[in-house]
């Protein structure tokens, strides 16, 4: 199913939720089996995929969708790699026109969002610069209150301290989010699909038995992608 969803019509997406119905999807993420919910997670990735289908899916489920990936990075029991998918689903949840605003409007997970960019696992650093990126496109519209905000709530100062990293992955990610604050910039966000983020490899790919891949594609906006 993931493979699936991969760069799917909208259509076929919503034969996917249709057959398997988003409750079930909530229902497997309080499953104990990682392999299970890493899965799971990453079939949310590729249909919370593509700008019009993200805002479409959000609408209908957003809420849930929000509090799912809020119970799993606040829970001391899902590990970095099922955080990494569910911070993941917030990149592509940033990217969408309107989406947005289901991160915007929640403090206490932009405060998350930015607990981990400092985190130990650069995987997780990566996909959360990644997501505060998204949110201050200035491509979008109310990007300046969006940046006012997240300023305000010290994402800056936080991807300023992480700007020398040396992971040279993270440090790209860094630049560009930096450069969003900047009025003149006028550059693509990012968004990612099923796999997991590292620094080692970019490009679509839609081999679900790696989920330890990095993947992004290209459209009008940059989209990281199963």
């Amino acid at each position: 199913l993931t493979n699936m969803a991969f760069h799917a019509e909208q259509k076929v997406k919503q034969q996917i939720l249709s057959t398997v119905t988003m409750e079930k999807l909530f229902q497997l993420l309080t499953e104990q089996d990682e392999i299970l919910i890493v899965k799971t997670l990453g079939l949310l990735r590729n249909l919370i995929y593509y700008r019009p289908h993200i805002d479409l899916i959000m609408t209908l489920y957003g809420t849930k969708i929000i509090q799912a990936i809020i119970m799993i990075l606040e829970s001391e029991y899902y590990s970095s790699r099922i955080k990494e998918q569910a911070l993941c689903i917030l990149v592509n949840v940033a990217d969408g026109s309107v989406s947005k605003d289901f991160i915007m409007g929640n403090e206490d997970l932009l405060r998350k969002i930015n607990s981990f960019m400092t985190h130990s696992c650069v995987q997780l650093q990566i996909a959360a610069v990644c997501c505060i990126s998204n949110l201050l496109a200035n491509t979008d519209d109310g990007a300046a209150d969006r940046q006012q905000k997240l300023k305000e709530m010290g994402a800056q100062r936080i991807l300023h301290k992480i700007s020398h990293s040396s992971d040279p992955f993270l440090a790209e990610k860094v630049k560009h989010a930096l450069q969003q604050f900047s009025p003149l910039s006028n550059l693509n966000s990012l968004a990612f699909g099923s796999s997991s983020l590292s620094s080692s490899n970019l490009g679509g790919s839609n081999n679900t038995n790696n989920q330890s891949t990095s993947s992004s594609s290209s459209s009008s906006t940059t989209s990281i992608n199963s």
